[in-house]
C-alpha cells in the first residue's frame, strides 16, 4: 500500500467516524457497530474501483494505439525490416501503448486528489463549510438579491443541545461518584473579546481543579484557548496525569485507572473521552451535504484534475487522455465516498427535525383550582409539604388561622386558607393526576402557562401545529455571543455559528405569530448588525419597526469620558405597530379646554429634588419647543426658571397645596400607536440590576447571572396589545418573561398566557420555583413572601425527548439483510438506504408496534448524571401532533379519552386503550355505553388506537371520520421540511 493511498484510508476512516472507536454515544455508536460491515466495503468493494476505472479507460484510449501500432508493423514488414518494433514509427506508438498502460502514476494520482478534495472540508472528522472554487477562490450562494448577508455556516443547522456545556458524572466500581464540572475561565470575567485564531479546549481549571466533596471526587475544567496547540486528545492525556497524580485522588487512583470494559482504556481515560466528546463533536448538521460537495466536486475536477491551461501549454492529447482517466475515477469512487457521507449526515438530519416525544409532562395548581375531595391527598403528602416549606417558607406563618405543626399533617382548614400555594402533581401519582385534570371543562383554557423542558427549535417544531399564528409577542434573550454567556461554537466560527443558531430558532418562531403579533429580540453591539440582516433572511424585514435602545446599566467605566458611553442594549422589533395595551380612558377629561384633548395627571418627579423624587417612568417633553428633557440624570437639582416656563405652556400641573407635587399631564392621544414615543418610553430608569434584584429578592441569593428586569419585559407586552393572547419566549433563561406576565395580568385583569421554552439545567432549579414563588405572593424579600397575596394559577410544564437522547435509543437490525443480493444493489444499499433500512422500529424512531399499550412505550432519557427508562406520553406528544385544544381529558374504565378543538375548528375525540385490555369488541360496548355514536354530530373525527370494528363515515372531503392513531402519529412526526 503507498504512502498515498494510506493517507487516504486513514482519512475515510476519520470522515466514517471509525476514528473514534471508543465512543459511545449518538452516531458514533451507531457506525463503530457497523464498522466492520462498512470498513469491509471500503476496502473489498469502493477503493479497488480506482483501478478498475483506470484500466477500463486506459482500453478504451488504447484501442487506436494498439490499431496503429499493429498496421505500423505491418509496413515495417513490409519494408523488408526483420525486427519491425525497431522502426521509428513503431517505436512513437508503442512508447505511448507502454506510457497508457502503466496506471500506477495514476491511481496515485486519483488517491491524492481524493484525499485533497475530501480534506478541504473536514477538519478531525466535522464539516467545514467552505465552498470552494479552485484552490484560494472561494464562492458565496446568491441569487440575485439586491442585498443578501452570508456566511459560513448559512446552510447548517446549529444542533448544540444545551445552552451551556453539560457536567458530567460517573460512577465508579466500587459505587463512588466521579463528577466533570465545568467553571468560567478566569480570563472570561474580565475580557468579553473572543480570543480569534485560538480553538478552544476543554482544559484543567487553574487553582484548585482536583477535590474531594462529601466522599466524591470534582474535576473542575475551563473552556478557553489552549496556549499551546495541542489536540483535545492531547490535553486529555495530560488530564489523565494529572488526575492519577494528584493527592486528593490518591484513594480512587485504582479504580480510575481500570480498565474499562468494553474499552482499551482506562476508566478515567474513557470518561474524560466521552465528555470532551460530547461537549465539543457535531455542532452542526448540513441541510443538503450531498448537494454541495456534489457540486464542489463538479468543480474541483474541471478546475483541477482537467487542467485546461496546463493542457494547452503542452498541446499534448496523451496528457489530455490520462488526465480524464483520472478524472473519471475521481469522479466515480469520489461520488460513492459523498453518498455514503449524505447518508450519514440525511439520516441525522432526519433525526433533528423530526418532531420530539413528551417524556413528562404534570402541573402546577393553586389550591383553589384543586377539587375539595383532593384535600386529605395533598395535606398528606410529604414531598409537597417539604416543597412549600422550600419554596414559600410556610413555616414562618404566625396567624392561628393558617399555623401548619409540622409535627403532624396540615389541616384542611390551612388549605383553605391558603388558596394560592401551588400543588405539584409530579408529587402524586397518575390517580390523582386524572382527578385534577378531569375537574377541568375546559383545560386549556383554564391553563396559564406552559414550560417545555428542551432544546428550543425542537420544541418550536412540536408546537407549529397548535400555536399556528395564535401568538400574540415572541420576545427572546439570546445569548449575545460575549465569549462567556455559555453561547458554544466551533472553533473560530464565532458569528457563523451564532447566525445559524439564532436564524433557525426565528424560522420555526415567525409561522407562530398573529397576523398582528410583534417580534421582539434583544441583542447588544456585537450581534445587533447581523441580527437586523437575519430579517431580511427570513422575510420579515417589511414588518421591522424599530431598533429601541435601553439603558441596561449606570456606566461608571466611561464616566470620566465626555458624551461618550456603552452603557445601553437593543431590542430589535418586528410586527404592525406598537398598538398599546387595552387602558381604562374613564381617567381622561378636558377640564380646561386643553387643545390637545382629554388628559389625566401623572407623576411628574423630573423636576423636583432627588430625595423627593420616586422611579419616573416618563419622558417630559416641552410642548413649546419640543425638547425631551427625558428622565433627570443623577445628581440633577430643582431648576425654577424651567419650571416655570413649562408650567406657563401647560406640560405641568402646579399643585393646589404646597405639600403637593407637580404632575404631568398624560393625554390620552398618547396611547397611541407612535414608535417614536415607544421608543423613548422603554427602559427609562430600567438597569440590568433590576432584573438580579428580581431574582435575589424571590431566592434570597445569585441564582443566574444578568437576567432581564422584569419590568423591561412588562413594558414590551404591554405594548404589543391585547391584554389577552399568548406570550412565547424560546430562550427562557430564568423565566422574567412569565414574571412579567404574570405581574401585567395582576395589574390589568388581563388573561395573557405565556409558553416559555428553555434547556438549561436551570430549568427545574430556577424557573420553575421561580413562577411558582411569583404565584404564591407578588411581594418577596431575601427569598421569603412579604405578603401571601398571590394568583389564582395553572400551568403545565413537560420534558421533551432530546436530539442526543433519540440517538441513544437507535437500535439496528441485524446483519444480513441483503445476503445474496447483487454487488449493485448491496453498493447501493450500503451508500445510500443502511442505516434508514436497520433502524427501522426503533423506539425514537416511532415503533407504533408498540402502542398497542401507550403507558407501556418507554425510552433511555438522560437524568442528571444517569440514563433512565422512561415512559414517554404519546397522549400529549399526539395533542400536539395534531394542533388540539384540549377540552377535556378523563379515564373512563380503563380508556384514556380526550375531547377539543383542532386547529380548523373540527371537534375531536382521542380514544387511548391498551389493545390487551379492551379489544375490538369490547371497544365498541364502551362506545356505545358512553352514548358516542359515530353517526351523529358530537364529534367531527375520531381518532383511536389498534384496530376496531367502530363504524365509519366517509366525510365531505373524502376522509374517514374515524381514523387510526399509529399511522397519523407516523406521518405527522415526520412531516418535516428545512427550515
Amino acid at each position: 500500500m503507498t504512502p498515498t493511498e494510506q493517507k487516504l484510508r486513514d482519512l475515510l476512516n476519520e470522515l466514517f467516524r471509525f476514528d473514534r472507536s471508543d465512543l459511545d454515544f449518538g452516531i458514533y455508536r451507531i457506525m463503530n457497530l457497523k464498522r466492520d460491515q462498512v470498513q469491509h466495503f471500503i476496502d473489498v468493494d469502493l477503493l479497488p474501483q480506482i483501478r478498475q476505472v483506470l484500466e477500463r479507460t486506459g482500453k478504451e484510449q488504447n484501442g487506436d494505439i494498439e490499431t496503429q501500432l499493429n498496421k505500423a508493423r505491418e509496413a515495417a514488414k513490409a519494408a523488408g525490416l526483420t525486427n519491425p518494433n525497431e522502426a521509428p514509427k513503431v517505436k512513437e506508438l508503442l512508447g505511448k501503448y507502454k506510457a497508457e498502460q502503466s496506471i500506477e502514476e495514476q491511481e496515485r494520482q486519483v488517491f491524492s486528489h481524493l484525499f485533497e478534495f475530501f480534506r478541504r472540508y473536514y477538519k478531525d472528522g466535522d464539516f467545514i463549510p467552505q465552498a470552494r472554487y479552485k484552490k484560494g477562490v472561494y464562492t458565496l450562494p446568491y441569487e440575485g438579491e439586491e442585498v443578501k448577508l452570508s456566511w459560513a455556516n448559512q446552510d447548517q443547522y446549529y444542533i448544540k443541545t444545551s445552552e451551556e456545556l453539560r457536567d458530567y458524572s460517573f460512577t465508579l466500581s466500587d459505587k463512588r461518584l466521579v463528577h466533570f464540572r465545568i467553571i468560567q475561565a478566569d480570563g472570561d470575567r474580565d475580557n468579553n473579546k473572543i480570543q480569534q485564531g485560538k480553538d478552544r479546549r476543554l482544559i484543567l481549571a487553574s487553582g484548585n481543579p482536583i477535590t474531594q466533596e462529601n466522599g466524591e471526587l470534582v474535576v473542575r475544567f475551563e473552556y478557553r484557548p489552549d496556549e499551546g496547540t495541542r489536540k483535545q486528545d492531547e490535553i486529555n492525556d495530560a488530564t489523565v496525569a494529572a488526575v492519577i497524580a494528584n493527592s486528593a485522588a490518591a484513594k480512587w487512583k485504582l479504580f480510575l485507572q481500570a480498565q474499562k470494559s468494553g474499552s482499551d482504556k482506562g476508566v478515567l481515560a474513557y470518561h474524560l473521552r466521552q465528555y470532551t466528546a460530547r461537549n465539543t463533536f457535531d455542532y452542526f448538521i448540513h441541510k443538503d451535504l450531498g448537494g454541495f460537495l456534489r457540486r464542489e466536486l463538479d468543480f474541483y475536477l474541471k478546475n483541477e484534475v482537467l487542467d485546461f491551461d496546463t493542457l494547452a501549454e503542452q498541446g499534448a492529447e496523451q496528457s489530455l487522455q490520462r488526465q480524464f482517466g483520472v478524472a473519471r475515477a475521481v469522479q466515480q469512487v469520489g461520488g460513492k465516498v459523498i453518498d455514503f457521507l449524505a447518508q450519514l449526515e440525511n439520516f441525522q438530519k432526519k433525526l433533528w427535525l423530526k418532531k420530539k416525544f413528551v417524556v413528562r409532562t404534570d402541573w402546577c395548581v393553586t389550591l383553589d383550582r384543586v377539587p375539595h375531595e383532593l384535600y386529605n391527598q395533598v395535606a398528606a403528602n410529604t414531598q409537597q409539604i417539604e416543597e412549600w416549606k422550600h419554596l414559600f417558607a410556610v413555616q414562618d406563618i404566625e396567624s392561628d388561622t393558617t399555623t401548619l405543626r409540622f409535627t403532624e399533617i396540615p389541616s384542611i382548614h390551612f388549605l383553605e386558607h391558603n388558596p394560592y400555594l401551588v400543588v405539584d402533581t409530579r408529587f402524586f401519582g397518575v390517580p390523582f393526576k386524572d382527578k385534577l385534570l378531569a375537574s377541568f371543562s375546559n383545560l386549556d383554557e383554564k391553563t396559564d402557562g406552559l414550560l417545555i423542558h428542551s432544546e428550543n427549535f425542537q420544541a418550536l417544531e412540536l408546537l407549529q401545529e397548535r400555536y399556528h399564528e395564535q401568538v400574540k409577542c415572541v420576545y427572546v434573550d439570546p445569548p449575545y455571543n460575549t465569549g462567556n454567556d455559555g453561547f458554544c461554537y466551533r472553533d473560530n466560527y464565532a458569528h457563523s455559528s451564532w447566525l445559524s443558531m439564532i436564524q433557525g430558532r426565528l424560522c420555526v418562531a415567525v409561522p407562530l405569530l398573529s397576523s398582528g403579533g410583534n417580534l421582539m429580540v434583544s441583542v447588544d453591539d456585537i450581534e445587533v448588525a447581523n441580527l437586523r440582516q437575519i430579517g431580511c433572511n427570513i422575510g420579515i424585514a417589511d414588518r421591522f419597526m424599530a431598533q429601541l435602545v435601553w439603558k441596561s446599566r449606570q456606566n461608571k467605566d466611561n464616566r470620566n469620558v465626555t458624551n461618550l458611553s456603552v452603557d445601553h442594549e437593543y431590542v430589535l422589533a418586528y410586527g404592525t405597530a406598537f398598538v398599546g395595551a387595552e387602558r381604562d380612558l374613564s381617567q381622561y377629561s378636558n377640564p380646561d379646554n386643553d387643545p390637545r384633548g382629554s388628559w389625566a395627571s401623572a407623576n411628574m418627579v423630573g423636576l423636583l429634588p432627588e430625595d423627593q423624587r420616586p422611579n419616573c417612568h416618563y419622558d417630559l417633553i416641552d410642548p413649546a419647543t419640543g425638547i425631551n428633557y427625558g428622565k433627570p440624570p443623577l445628581g440633577w437639582r430643582y431648576d425654577r426658571a424651567r419650571m416655570a416656563r413649562l408650567i406657563e405652556t401647560g406640560c405641568i400641573i402646579w399643585p393646589s397645596s404646597p405639600s403637593g407635587r407637580p404632575r404631568r399631564k398624560s393625554f390620552s392621544s398618547e396611547l397611541g400607536s407612535e414608535v417614536t414615543g415607544y421608543s423613548s418610553l422603554v427602559g427609562q430608569g430600567i438597569f440590568t440590576r433590576d432584573g438580579t434584584r428580581d431574582i435575589d429578592e424571590l431566592f434570597g441569593e445569585r441564582q443566574i447571572s444578568f437576567p432581564k428586569p422584569c419590568r423591561l419585559i412588562a413594558e414590551l407586552v404591554h405594548q404589543a396589545g391585547s391584554a389577552s393572547g399568548v406570550i412565547l419566549d424560546h430562550f427562557a433563561g430564568s423565566g422574567t418573561t412569565a414574571h412579567a406576565v404574570i405581574n401585567l395580568n395582576r395589574e390589568d385583569g388581563g388573561n395573557r398566557k405565556y409558553v416559555l421554552v428553555e434547556m438549561g439545567d436551570y430549568f427545574d432549579t430556577v424557573l420553575k420555583p421561580r413562577i411558582e414563588k411569583v404565584i404564591y405572593s407578588k411581594d418577596w424579600k431575601d427569598g421569603k413572601p412579604i405578603s401571601r397575596d398571590g394568583s389564582s394559577h395553572m400551568f403545565k410544564y413537560m420534558t421533551l425527548e432530546s436530539y442526543d437522547d433519540m440517538l441513544a435509543n437507535l437500535q439496528l437490525k441485524p446483519e444480513g439483510l441483503f445476503e445474496g443480493a447483487s454487488q449493485q444493489a448491496h453498493e447501493q444499499y450500503m451508500l445510500r438506504y443502511m442505516l434508514e433500512t436497520e433502524t427501522q422500529g426503533s423506539p425514537s424512531l416511532l415503533n407504533t408496534a408498540a402502542f398497542d399499550n401507550p403507558s407501556a412505550y418507554t425510552l433511555k432519557v438522560v437524568h442528571g448524571p444517569e440514563t433512565v427508562e422512561t415512559a414517554v406520553d404519546l397522549v400529549e406528544t399526539f395533542n400536539y401532533l395534531i394542533g388540539l385544544r384540549v377540552r377535556k381529558v378523563d379515564l373512563i374504565r380503563g380508556i384514556r379519552v380526550v375531547q377539543g378543538v383542532s386547529p380548523t375548528g373540527e371537534r375531536v375525540l382521542v380514544l387511548w386503550r391498551s389493545v390487551h385490555n379492551t379489544n375490538a369488541d369490547q371497544l365498541n360496548d364502551w362506545f356505545t355505553k358512553q352514548g358516542y355514536n359515530t353517526h351523529d354530530t358530537e364529534f367531527d373525527v375520531i381518532y383511536v388506537n389498534g384496530d376496531n370494528h367502530l363504524q365509519n363515515l366517509r366525510r365531505a372531503d373524502q376522509t374517514w371520520k374515524v381514523r387510526l392513531i399509529e399511522p397519523e402519529f407516523q406521518r405527522l412526526m415526520f412531516d418535516v421540511q428545512d427550515v
